[in-house]
């Protein structure tokens, strides 16, 4: 019996020792990913918001989820936008992201405060740097009213250039 468990225990250490790699590190092959806070310049080249020169901040979270927030949320005061995204490809992601729309209660009184108007809807294909620390895409946008129908003239396109934004 205690050569038998001395084998059993012989054959688990050099079991232990093959599977080891000798404290090395081992190579994980990262695939790279949009997670983590972003900063984007934004242009459009048509619509209403052609020519604003619109920034947003970004971040995109394990799982699919992302927040962004614009350069121009305050004036009319339009909270961030919630959304999600996906990969499509090694380097490239769809993003899709809402945002709630304002309009002054009184258009004589700005201090009346504001009221829900409608949503807009962005959509972004991305293009992820080979570093992973830099990514252009095309965007889309609509306007929605309150019963989510679209508005007319209320759309457009452009182009994104990102920067991840770096602990430092």
């Amino acid at each position: 019996m205690k050569v038998l468990i001395g084998v059993v225990a012989t054959l688990a250490l050099f079991a232990g020792a093959a599977c080891s790699n000798s404290g090395a590190p081992v190579a994980t092959p990262k695939t790279p990913s949009l997670e983590g806070g972003w900063r984007a310049h934004v242009t459009f080249a048509s619509g209403p918001l052609k020519g604003v020169p619109f920034q947003f901040l970004i971040t995109y979270s394990a799982g699919g989820g992302m927040v962004e927030s614009s350069n121009f949320d305050e004036v009319p005061p339009v909270p961030p936008a919630y959304g999600s995204w996906g990969r499509t490809g090694p380097s490239n992601f769809k993003s899709t992201y809402i945002f709630w729309t304002t309009k002054t209660a009184n258009a004589k009184d700005f201090t009346k405060g504001w009221t829900f108007s409608g949503i807009g809807v962005l959509n972004e294909n991305i293009s992820l740097s080979k570093t992973g620390d830099a990514y252009t895409s095309s965007i889309s946008y609509q306007l929605f009213d309150t019963k989510d129908q679209p508005l007319t003239g209320q759309s457009g396109t452009g182009a994104i250039t990102a920067s991840r934004i770096i602990v430092g």
